[in-house]
């Protein structure tokens, strides 16, 4: 029974060192010969942050000592601990509490490594593991050669198992390194060195040789998980599949952060053609960078290697694959487990068995050939480093990594990289060409304008024109409404002619929207001419042309035109004005007409800049990049048309959406994030008044939150405290009644007196812990007791004795099922006995039946003796049996003979034990002839000890077999046992063996249950029943 005692802790562990000599003390492993409870240390094996480990009782048992090294030395005593200054308290008391919860939950594990025993004594606390250990997976991997492909999936399985059930109890590793995996035989292992310090992030550890640590844990960036110790695993696979370690996490994300590719070689290629794929790529699975990538549990590892091997029954996943950002990764795509959703509960999973034994003995293969190279390469003796034994320092908390580079900048702010900018050139203007759907010709086009410098460069380059028609080619003159002015008819042909080029030119160039807008303008202005303009008389004939165009405005042409000053000479009939009106009047049509061409030029020149624009609001690129957004494209409208309202509003628009999005951020709590929004719209729209509002904000709401979370902290850690001093109240009270209880069952006061009794101090343990195996197993030895005297005085005859210890029995434990058996013989008992008087009583004429009731007493006796025999209980089994042998029943004769032999309940008599021996064989042989069961288990017996015939192993497997086949426990044990060992005409077979050492524990058979204790096989579930 695993003892599992929780002793007082020593006050010594609060006890300060600062007025010790920091010469003297030393935070130093315990010394060879060292005592930890009844253990006496052998050798340290490794140590880490949170204590030392060591060999004990000559290398039988693994000890974990807790001894934070950074701020506790080693008393002048060699054992106990000191602090190296009281202000540590909290933090020491913090890792004792995490030490003992793992302690407690790994002792309850079905593993090779499951803890026998954990103490809190001499102000720390230890745990002892039963396990002789041969190697450490570092001295495998030293030996510079690939593991087998079998080796490395038993320690996989076994460690995962190993490290969920301390996942399951809120525990991380955090430390993992192949020193410390430890091996042991039978592809047995342990990992030791768990990180207890939940304050702190442990420093990496030198000693290694190699950087096992997860990025998120080597960064300090990221959230810490189960992921993390699955990322140290599997660089340690890596290590053993490809015979040199990975790339260390910091060296990849400081590559990956300039946008480089990763640097690590993939496990998929480098154990290529040694290993098999999905070894490998789960390997490369848990050495993803993102956290989201590797394996979220240990249902996803093992399914992973193996979809036959499942931990539990799997549940439908919600979640979707989470894919790697970055789109500039050359290696091979490895495919992601699915992560399970956020606040799933997690398992406290067993590997199957048939996984295990699939893998067995791999371990024990590498174990062997770590032997044989190191016989043949003599390497120098490993000798374990030690940190320097200067007096330990206060660890400080680590700060956030500030990123080195604007990559790793957003990469702490987000997983997504963000994709390359690429500048507006030949893509732009051709996406602005076919914005105006304009096709390609041998001359140029329209260009973008972004600026009124720009504008005005195109509005004066020599192809363009005011209707936007195609440039006329050189060597040809263009006519236009200006030089048609000299007579009505010369200015109609003239608009003719302009009507059927333009015409022409905008179906070939222009969109149906601009050619529609320009015919109709000069179909208006053809109209107004018409209607205004009187009809010539024969005085005005020698006058000069004037063209009315707007609002009664007349419009001279020169006396001799010029192409390079196309200005239009207003007229107005100077008998109907005055001449101040008649100047007021031209100058007021040419501003209009001036001003609608410049609104008719801007529209065009700004359109392009609003469909992309609007493009950009659709797709969210508000202001990044810089050089192509919605930000950009409006303020290019702006700096052409400073007065454009939609513009405006689009700029207001994009400002609004980005406080939205800060705020957003602010209420999800990434204030890093927001700072990083609110920095770069302030770096594009420089000087906006809610930008330096919107930060302050952002620092006030921080504010509150981090006090809200120190105020949530604080409660926690007090509730925490709280619990765990209740808790530590309540396993003290425990320990208290078990003392009390074992201190009452040694003393005889097992039911009386009332109060302080063994019964009342154990049934008051389980109602404060109802779990408790120790009072349980108490309980369970009380019953036990009075069932032995019933027993006894069933032997003796003494019916009245044993309906005592029955009634007792069964008012302690009324579901125990030999109460009930041994009542219903005492019931028998007790109706033969007083038929048997009754009977003696009568005349010769009843003796006959009399006899026939003795007859079946004897049965009753025999089957009591046989019981007690297979029990265990030789005595009680002597006293039934040696009557009967006596009286030559064969089977007691065979069963005393070997109680007389082996001295089991009596003397030995060797010379007796042969006689009864002989004197059973024939009957025996007889009926195991007929098809006894017991007398074939006897005859196989007599062939497997050769006392009184030949020694034949064959015929005593054959007889056994004989006797097993019809569910004889005691043959199907003893046919076990020969399958296990192995005889001559045997050979072994531990398959065979274990299934007949199932077959008889479960019928009860104690002998078949130790037997598969000791194998480590798992016990029937109504085994003993």
């Amino acid at each position: 029974m695993t003892a599992d005692s929780h002793t007082e802790p020593n006050a010594g562990a609060s006890t300060s060192a600062d007025n010790r000599n920091p010469d003297e003390l030393r935070a130093t492993p315990l010394q060879t010969g060292a005592q930890l409870g009844n253990n006496i240390i052998s050798r340290m094996l490794v140590q880490a942050d949170s204590g030392f480990t060591y060999t004990a009782n000559n290398g039988g048992v693994v000890i974990q000592e807790y001894f934070p090294l950074q701020f506790a030395v080693r008393d002048q005593d060699g054992v106990s601990l000191l602090l190296c200054d009281a202000d540590f308290n909290p933090d020491f008391e913090q890792g004792l509490s995490e030490f003992l919860l793992l302690a407690r939950v790994l002792s309850q594990i079905d593993h090779p490594g499951r803890i026998s025993r954990y103490e809190e004594r001499d102000g720390t606390a230890w745990y002892a593991i039963d396990l002789r250990i041969r190697a450490s997976l570092a001295d495998l991997l030293n030996t510079g050669e690939r593991l087998p492909e079998e080796t490395l999936k038993t320690i996989l399985y076994s460690a995962v198992t190993y490290l969920d059930a301390a996942h399951d109890a809120g525990a991380l590793h955090l430390e993992l390194s192949p020193q410390r995996i430890l091996l042991a035989d039978e592809d047995k292992l342990l990992i030791c060195g768990f990180n207890t310090d939940k304050l702190h992030y442990p420093a990496e550890d030198k000693s290694n040789g190699h950087d096992y640590r997860a990025p998120e844990l080597a960064s300090f960036r990221g959230q810490l998980g189960r992921w993390t110790d699955y990322y140290a695993l599997g660089a340690i696979l890596y290590q053993g599949a490809c015979r040199v370690g990975p790339t260390d996490a910091l060296t990849r994300l400081s590559v990956t952060d300039r946008g480089q590719d990763d640097p690590l070689v993939p496990a998929i290629e480098a154990g290529k053609d040694y290993f098999s794929r999905s070894i490998l790529t789960l390997i490369d699975q848990l050495l993803a960078l993102e956290p989201t990538a590797r394996p979220q549990d240990a249902e996803a590892i093992v399914s992973a290697l193996d979809p036959t091997a499942s931990i539990h029954p799997a549940a439908d996943s919600e979640s979707e694959p989470v894919q790697n950002s970055a789109t500039n990764d050359s290696r091979p795509s490895v495919e992601p487990i699915d992560p399970p959703q956020a606040g799933l509960s997690s398992h406290s999973p067993t590997v199957s068995q048939a996984g295990s034994k699939m893998l067995r003995g791999a371990s024990a293969i590498a174990l062997s050939a770590l032997g044989r190279a190191a016989k043949d390469k003599n390497p120098e003796k490993n000798e374990t480093r030690s940190r320097s034994n200067a007096a330990p320092r206060v660890k400080a908390a680590p700060t956030e990594a500030k990123p080195t580079s604007p990559t790793q900048a957003a990469q702490g702010k987000s997983s997504a990289r963000q994709e390359p900018v690429f500048s507006e050139s030949r893509e732009a203007f051709e996406d602005t060409l076919k914005s105006l759907e304009v096709t390609r010709s041998s001359s140029p086009g329209l260009e973008i304008a972004n600026d009124l410098e720009s504008a005005g460069k195109v509005l004066t380059d020599k192809p363009y024109n005011d209707f936007t028609l195609r440039p006329t080619k050189p060597g040809k003159h263009r006519t236009t409404p200006h030089q048609s002015s000299r007579s009505t008819a010369s200015f109609l042909g003239s608009v003719g002619r302009v009507l059927g080029s333009s015409l022409q030119g905008l179906y070939r160039h222009l969109t149906m929207r601009l050619a529609l807008g320009a015919l109709i303008a000069l179909s208006a202005l053809l109209v107004i001419y018409l209607l205004t303009t009187p009809r010539p008389t024969p005085l005005e004939t020698t006058t000069r042309t004037t063209i009315e165009i707007i609002g009664a405005t007349t419009h001279e042409p020169p006396t001799k035109p010029s192409r390079e000053s196309p200005n239009i000479q207003q007229q107005v009939d100077s008998t109907s004005l005055p001449a101040a009106a008649q100047d007021f009047l031209k100058q007021d049509d040419l501003n209009r007409v001036n001003a609608y061409r410049d609104a008719e030029q801007l529209k065009l020149l700004s359109e392009p800049h609003f469909a992309r624009a609007q493009e950009h609001l659709a797709q969210g690129r508000l202001i990044d990049p810089p050089s192509a957004s919605a930000y950009s494209e409006f303020t290019a409208i702006l700096r052409i048309d400073p007065q454009n309202k939609t513009a405006t509003r689009g700029v207001k628009e994009i400002i609004a959406r980005i406080l939205a999005r800060i705020d957003n951020l602010v209420d999800a709590k990434e204030f890093t994030n927001a700072r990083e929004q609110l920095s770069l719209a302030a770096s594009v729209i420089a000087g906006h008044k809610h930008f330096t509002q919107t930060a302050t904000q952002i620092d006030r709401a921080q504010t509150h939150w981090q006090e809200a979370l120190a105020r949530e902290k604080t409660l926690a850690q007090a509730q925490m405290e709280q619990q765990h001093r209740a808790e530590r109240e309540r396993s003290q009270q425990i320990e208290a009644l078990l003392a009390r209880a074992l201190t009452a069952f040694d003393t005889d006061r097992l039911i009386d007196p009332p109060g302080e009794n063994a019964l009342t101090l154990y049934r008051a343990a389980l109602d404060l812990d109802p779990t408790n195996q120790r009072a349980r197993n108490g309980i369970g030895n009380i019953t036990a007791f009075y069932l032995r005297q019933a027993r006894d005085a069933l032997s003796q005859n003494k019916l009245d004795n044993a309906a005592r210890s029955l009634q007792i029995a069964k008012a302690i434990d009324p579901t125990d099922a030999g109460v009930d058996t041994l009542i219903e013989h005492l019931q028998r008992r007790e109706y033969l006995a007083t038929e048997q008087q009754r009977l003696q009583a009568e005349a010769d004429a009843r003796i006959s039946k009399a006899r026939e009731m003795a007859k079946e007493q004897d049965q009753l006796n025999l089957a009591g003796g046989i019981k007690s025999y297979y029990g265990g209980n030789y005595r009680e089994a002597y006293q039934f049996l040696q009557p009967l042998a006596e009286r030559n029943y064969p089977r007691a004769q065979v069963r005393v003979a070997r109680m007389l032999l082996e001295a089991r309940g009596t003397d030995r008599d060797k010379p007796r034990a042969i006689g009864m021996f002989s004197a059973a064989l024939a009957p025996v042989q007889l009926a195991a002839s007929q098809g006894s069961s017991w007398a074939q288990s006897d005859l196989a017996d007599f062939y497997f000890d050769g006392l009184v015939i030949d020694a034949d192993y064959r015929l005593a497997a054959f007889w056994y077999q004989k006797a097993a086949e019809q569910g004889y426990a005691p043959a199907q044990t003893n046919l076990g046992v020969l399958y296990m060992t192995g005889y001559e005409g045997v050979p072994p077979n531990r398959a065979v063996a274990v299934h007949w050492f199932n077959e008889a524990a479960l019928q009860g058979n104690r002998a078949a249950e130790d037997n598969l204790r000791v194998l480590g096989e798992s016990q029937p579930s109504n085994a003993g029943g």
